[in-house]
C-alpha cells in the first residue's frame, strides 16, 4: 500500500486551511487565556501547585482546559 503524499499549507483546500487556522486560533486563546489566568490568581485561589498548572497548561486542549474547570477555586 503506497502512503499518500503529504500536501503543503499552500496546496490544501481553502476550507481546510481555514479550519487549521481556526483551530490553532482557539488552541492559542485557550493557552494564553488559562496562562494568563493562573499568573494573576494567587496560590490560595488555585487548587494544587501553581507551577504544575503551568506545565499542564502545555498539554494541547486538555491542559488549559483542566485548569480553567479544575484548577480554579470558586468564589
Amino acid at each position: 500500500m503506497a502512503r499518500a503524499k503529504k500536501k503543503k499549507f499552500s496546496e490544501l483546500p481553502l476550507l481546510a486551511k481555514v479550519g487549521i487556522i481556526t483551530a490553532a486560533t482557539a488552541q492559542i486563546t485557550l493557552f494564553l487565556t488559562a496562562q494568563v489566568d493562573l499568573l494573576k490568581r494567587s496560590s490560595d485561589q488555585v487548587r494544587g501547585r501553581k507551577a504544575v498548572w503551568a506545565g499542564i497548561n502545555f498539554i494541547n486542549t486538555f491542559g488549559p482546559l483542566s485548569y480553567l474547570i479544575f484548577g480554579r477555586k470558586k468564589g
